[in-house]
């Protein structure tokens, strides 16, 4: 399942753009220009990044398969059911504990990071 997309011309010759989720069954956004549609996907791959990078941190090496035997390693259950915590809390009551968590790994690694749009939202650690 993933997205798909739908296009439309307008009278003035503006193209239209809206993301459909096949997976929710639902739209993800409005009509929106080009330039808008790419502020979304950067906002989500961002945020994709974040779950990621996240889930890496915590978890490491868990899930890599070491090189010569090709053997998966089988990391600290402790650390996998951490971030799994923090995953189902961002969804069910908490959507800015993995975000938290993703500035706290940050900090404590010496980088900064900002991402913020023209109004100053976004990612600041």
């Amino acid at each position: 399942m993933g997205w798909s997309l739908k296009i439309k011309e307008e009278k003035n010759k503006e193209t239209l753009y809206r993301f459909w989720s096949e997976s929710s069954d639902e739209w993800l956004t409005e009509w929106s220009t080009r330039e808008e549609i790419l502020k979304f996907l950067f906002w989500s791959k961002f945020d994709k990044f974040i779950d990621d990078f996240t889930k890496e941190a915590i978890c490491f090496p868990d899930g890599w398969c070491e090189k010569g035997t090709m053997k998966y390693i089988n990391g600290d259950q402790n650390k996998r059911e951490e971030y799994y915590r923090l995953a189902i809390g961002r969804f069910k009551n908490n959507p800015d504990v993995l975000i938290e968590r993703f500035k706290e790994i940050t900090r404590n690694m010496n980088i900064k990071i900002e991402v913020v749009n023209n109004k100053g939202e976004g990612l600041k650690n």
